[in-house]
């Protein structure tokens, strides 16, 4: 069905007004993986159903229902019942269940506009709010015809309800009841939920690689508290809390101030000793890794960044005409100087910058020497020996004297590269084992197992931005791991927009703050966490991403167990016409390009290849987990 225009909308949502039971309270269901279509169609007019929840065992599936009201919201809450099987014997609780109110943007003087991602990306965990003003809505869904407003007069509330399914979780059918209420009016909604008997991995052992990067700066500068206090801490906590459920298992520690991850001070301190020498305190750096690897398992990859574009071998590499003129005149004063690094005076806890000569003067080689000679050991005492990682390199390649200062310290030592491409050679340069790429990768279904690849490359979604289609996320994962990649690295976990202009409005996320350290149009653009009152908080899209990563482990699981050749004949074929079916139905619907701009297959995109995904997804994911459900008997045992 398309959309409606806008006096066909207002005619919807006056006969649904009529139509309701409490015309203050208008309540239909909503789509997780295409919110922008809750206010944009006409739903309010159709017949509310149960709001249907499809997963399996140990993984975290979600539904959701809008409420609406003429005029403001005031005093939103839902609450949800545990959820029975049929006969009552098999509970889940409500324990397992999360509840959340979906918003805009929370923090003032930023507002994300309902065009091709959710104006209610936001999903808040308290349990009601007090007031909602009425929007502004668009009587279209496609990102490039958005430009047609309607002033509805109605306020809006997205509530999802996310289940967590124990990985014991008897299999079936399960119902329960979410409580809604709104001022003085109030109704009671049913809840379905179908949990198939395949159980997925443990998150730390998911084979589909999603590299969220962490910012610390960002939180203390978001909640106003000293870098690396207690506070600092919970907050660090919360984020690496989310950012498990998705598998992540990288993770970033600058060894110079002011690099491109928009870090203030390094993540190790120098400590001047009396005869002249420096000491290390490396305090930050073993926290950090304790707290990752308790909530999210050892990382795969643990990175020393020892360089940035502003050092040598990245100043003037390329045309510098493409810089702004900011960046420009940054990296002019700065050449011919060593990495800055953050000096600490125990006696006092005070910290400021200090300068470094280069690491092509001997010097400067020497004073770095004893710190890289103690990584290792570091992380060998923590069973990360083989996670040890350097970078990063971009489009540039680290200058030969930090190669070889490096590879003298750490033999061997294996490096990062965030860039466009190994284009140039670049791979005969260092001795690299991830990369992040926007270019080189494979597109869609191309036929290849990503997961079985023994390079560990991801896609850099370079374009990705906040309000991007949440097909993109939803998708990117298993457009990769069909297509040779293990998935998608480089993207941004809490690095939203922090840094006001002197308008107030968030306008620079801290990986933008150093213009001399600019990867231009490789700088870190998303965030998939929001900045909540006591927190970061998760999103629309980082739901719809952690369901595609699901999809990608119950695909993986079939694929192998097909590729070991002991199903029957039927089940085979079945698995077979299932990842098929899934292939056919991916290629009508929103996938990602090598820039991470969305497009669709067919030549010209049309309202229903993407209404046909948006509104099917669940049948297939169904099928995708029913089949894995089938697997998993007694032929991969």
């Amino acid at each position: 069905m398309r959309p409606l225009r806008p006096l066909a909308l207002l005619a919807a949502l006056a006969a649904a007004s009529a139509q309701a039971e409490d015309a203050s309270l208008l309540l239909w269901n909503g789509n997780p993986a295409g919110p922008h279509l809750d206010i944009i169609r006409d739903e309010p007019a159709r017949e509310l159903k149960p709001i249907r929840i499809v997963g399996t065992r140990n993984g975290r599936f979600s539904g959701k229902l809008v409420v609406c009201a003429n005029g403001p919201l005031k005093n939103v809450a839902a609450k949800i019942t545990e959820l029975k099987s049929p006969d009552g014997k098999s509970i889940i609780p409500a324990s397992c269940i999360q509840v959340r109110l979906a918003t805009g943007w929370i923090k003032s003087g930023w507002n994300v506009q309902p065009k091709a991602g959710s104006t209610f990306d936001v999903l808040n965990e308290a349990p009601s709010l007090a007031e909602v003003a009425p929007i502004v809505a668009t009587d279209r869904y496609h990102w490039e015809k958005y430009h047609t407003w309607v002033k509805t007069g109605r306020s809006y509330v997205p509530v999802w309800v996310t289940v967590a399914v124990p990985p014991d979780a008897v299999p079936g059918e399960y119902s329960g009841t979410l409580a809604v209420r709104a001022g003085e009016a109030s109704r009671d909604v049913p809840v379905s939920l179908a949990v198939h008997a395949w159980a997925l991995p443990d998150t730390k052992d998911y084979r589909t690689w999603i590299e969220a990067i962490q910012s610390p700066d960002t939180l203390a500068l978001e909640y106003g508290v000293p870098l690396w206090s207690e506070k600092h801490w919970q907050l660090i906590e919360q984020s690496l809390r989310l950012a498990a459920q998705l598998g992540n298992r990288s993770v970033y520690f600058p060894l110079l101030c002011e690099s491109n991850l928009g870090n203030a001070e390094s993540a190790v301190r120098w400590i001047k000793r009396p005869d002249g020498g420096y000491t290390h305190d490396f305090s930050i750096v073993e926290r950090y890794l304790d707290l990752q690897t308790r909530l999210q398992g050892k990382p795969r990859v643990v990175c020393f960044v020892v360089w940035d574009t502003f050092l040598e071998g990245g100043q003037f590499d390329g045309d510098i005409k493409f810089e702004s003129k900011e960046s420009r005149e940054e990296r002019l004063a700065y050449r011919g100087k060593g990495p800055e690094v953050t000096l600490l005076d125990p006696a006092s806890g005070k910290t400021e910058k200090h300068l470094l000569p280069p690491h092509s003067d001997p010097a400067g080689a020497a004073l770095w020497a004893p710190l890289l000679k103690s990584l290792p050991e570091l992380l060998a005492k923590r069973g990360l020996a083989d996670a040890l990682f350097f970078g990063i390199a971009n489009d540039s390649v680290p200058h030969a004297a930090t190669l070889d200062l490096v590879n003298r310290n750490v033999p061997d030592a294996k490096w990062v590269i965030h860039a466009h491409s190994f284009y140039g050679g670049k791979d005969k340069k260092a001795n690299f084992q991830y990369a992040a790429f926007v270019w080189g990768v494979r597109g869609f279904c191309s036929g290849e197992k990503g997961w079985e690849n023994p390079f560990l490359l991801a896609q850099f979604l370079r374009n990705m931005r906040d309000h991007y289609p949440l097909t993109t996320y939803r998708l990117a994962p298993e457009v990769n791991i069909t297509g040779g990649q293990r998935g998608v690295g480089r993207i941004g976990l809490d690095s939203w927009p922090v840094l006001k202009n002197v308008r107030g409005v968030r306008a620079t996320r801290v990986t933008e703050r150093y213009p001399k350290a600019s990867w231009r149009n490789l700088n870190i653009t998303d965030a998939l966490l929001a900045p909540g009152p006591d927190g970061p908080l998760g999103t629309a899209r980082f739901e719809m991403l952690r369901e595609g990563v699901q999809e990608c482990e119950a695909r993986i699981f079939i694929q192998t167990a097909l590729d070991r050749g002991k199903l029957p004949a039927a089940l085979a074929d079945e698995c077979r016409a299932v990842l098929a079916d899934r292939d056919a139905f991916l290629k009508k619907a929103a996938i990602v390009q090598g820039t991470g701009r969305p497009w669709f297959a067919d030549a010209t995109p049309t309202e229903e290849a993407y209404l046909g995904y948006v509104e099917g997804w669940q049948e297939h994911s169904a099928r995708l987990y029913r089949t894995a459900e089938e697997v998993a008997g007694p032929y991969v045992r």
